[in-house]
């Protein structure tokens, strides 16, 4: 799996939602017709903070912002293009239509997956890529190649939200090899993340409620503008 700071960003939950917008790194997107969006804006590339914003598309098609995060965290190498050999949070537009966690669904309407002793994240260097999967500590076959076993982590997957990155249709544009896996919105702790994107717990919760399956969450990840380019039209 992707290198690690103090056990944390790689890992966790289950089947991921669909990956939307143009592919990680690429400088520009369309506007997204998604109805709830969060934006992470990264400073510089090389940042491990970040602001976490929420925006809702109104009756207009603008997005008011309805919720500001500062001081997420995301990964220990910045953000840029993702890999399996890299701490780094990937830039692009995904969706965000799973939530899981190892405490019990906290009100989303987000399908919801409950974290077990058996649900374990396979990485991208294995023949089966990026895949959540259940096997019980010590029968994980070899396919599935360096294994994350998501119950290992109760702080940071206590809750949080799978993002849609390098994985196979229909959740996303297919699953490459060394591309990088299990990237996810989840729980901070003191540290930066091995590439997911981690906030509060209390601040996950108020997310993981606020999201709606019906509005095709999506996550918007960047540096400077470019956390914005899927919600031109916006305002606060």
């Amino acid at each position: 799996m992707r290198s690690k700071l103090s056990a944390i960003g790689l890992a966790a939950a289950l089947a991921l939602g669909a990956l939307v917008g143009l592919a990680p790194g690429t400088a520009a997107a369309a506007a997204t017709t998604s109805g709830q969006v969060v934006t992470v804006f990264a400073t510089n590339s090389t940042t491990t903070w970040a602001t976490v914003e929420a925006w809702q598309r109104q009756a207009d098609g603008r997005y008011f912002r309805v919720a500001q995060f500062p001081n997420a965290r995301i990964g220990a190498d910045g953000v840029g293009a993702a890999s399996e050999y890299v701490s780094r949070t990937p830039a692009g537009q995904f969706r965000l239509g799973w939530g899981f966690g190892v405490q019990p669904n906290p009100g989303t309407d987000l399908p919801w997956t409950a974290v077990g002793p058996d649900d374990v994240w396979t990485g991208s260097l294995g023949t089966v890529i990026n895949q959540h999967k259940l096997c019980a500590p010590g029968t994980c076959p070899a396919s599935y190649g360096a294994i994350e076993r998501l119950s290992s982590y109760p702080q940071q997957y206590a809750y949080g939200a799978v993002i849609g990155y390098n994985f196979v249709e229909p959740y996303g544009t297919g699953a490459v090899a060394g591309k990088g896996s299990a990237f996810f919105l989840h729980v901070s702790n003191a540290y930066a993340t091995g590439g997911c994107v981690a906030v509060t717990q209390s601040q996950m919760i108020w997310l993981l409620r606020w999201m709606k399956a019906a509005q095709t969450p999506i996550i918007s990840i960047g540096v400077g503008t470019a956390a914005y380019a899927p919600i031109p039209n916006r305002y606060h």
